[in-house]
């Protein structure tokens, strides 16, 4: 686990070049929407403006961070009752919606004059753009690292298992081990039994080793990526096939408390992936 957290100290050191680049994209963003934020708390906004944001310019991010504090997407859909695609939007109604929501929601503190119906002064201008920016570039930069890193390790575990001369098949999903791939190929994500996992690889003795990845950036985090997710997902895959046709594994990177990994390995599989040699000098064992 130490190598674990070291790894993750040096990626995380390096990710001010990424935080800059986020942070100038969504400065210019902010600034390009501040001259509608009159109309947007009037509820008088042009509804083709809210339809391009959610529908085609990064799920309505912007317009969801000017809410104090920020909306995600899928809360920003059961507030308004609406889905937030071009068809879902479709309607006067539904976009009446969102943009209520929006106003309701919109901060005081970094756009005060909005509420006070009045013209905003350069700095207040200049703290609400900085502010919104670092907001949206920080939560850019999380989801980021954790989809790049969840990316690295499934890559990393199929060109593993294609060096040791199986092949990609397509995925769909696995409800009999006769919908799994044949041995020694595998695949992608898809749901097996009603989890969804991230790798699915059937060895030469026709077991199936189903594969999650997972990152966590602190011990807390951690709890709910293996206990909740990964040892959830063993117990339903167990249950989907029978305990001697799966073998559920886990490849992990980052920080994790070692009690959750000591309990996880009941029911899981660990891998790190530092140590994928490990996993390969299991797979090689197999005939």
């Amino acid at each position: 686990m130490a190598t674990a957290r070291e790894a993750f100290r040096h990626s995380r050191l390096n990710e001010q070049s990424l935080y800059n680049a986020f942070f100038d994209k969504y400065s210019l963003a902010f600034k390009g929407i501040l001259d509608a934020l009159p109309e947007l708390h009037a509820g008088k906004i042009d509804p083709k403006f809210i339809i391009e944001e959610f529908a085609e310019n990064g799920d309505g991010e912007v317009l969801r961070y000017l809410a104090g504090p920020p909306v995600s997407s899928d809360d920003m859909a059961t507030l308004a009752d609406v889905k937030l695609s071009r068809a879902g939007l479709s309607s006067k109604g539904a976009v009446r919606a969102v943009n209520s929501i929006l106003s309701a929601l919109l901060d005081p503190r970094r756009f005060p004059w909005i509420a006070e119906g009045r013209k905003a002064t350069q700095t207040e201008i200049e703290v609400a753009v900085t502010s919104s920016a670092a907001l949206l570039a920080s939560q850019r930069v999380q989801t980021d690292r954790r989809n790049r890193a969840k990316e690295e390790q499934e890559k990393a575990v199929k060109l593993l298992f294609m060096g040791l001369g199986y092949s990609e098949a397509r995925a769909k999903p696995i409800q009999l081990i006769t919908d799994a791939p044949d041995p020694k190929h595998l695949c992608g994500s898809t749901k097996l039994g009603s989890k969804q996992g991230d790798l699915y690889v059937r060895l030469p003795d026709k077991r199936l080793l189903a594969i999650e990845c997972k990152v966590s950036n602190s011990e807390v985090n951690s709890f709910k990526r293996v206990m909740n997710d990964s040892v959830g997902k063993a117990v339903v895959w167990r249950r989907a096939l029978g305990e001697n046709q799966v073998i559920p594994a886990v490849v992990l990177s980052g920080v994790f408390k070692p009690d959750n990994i000591l309990e996880a390995q009941k029911d899981i599989h660990i891998i790190w992936d530092h140590r994928l040699t490990d996993l390969k000098d299991f797979a090689v064992s197999i005939k």
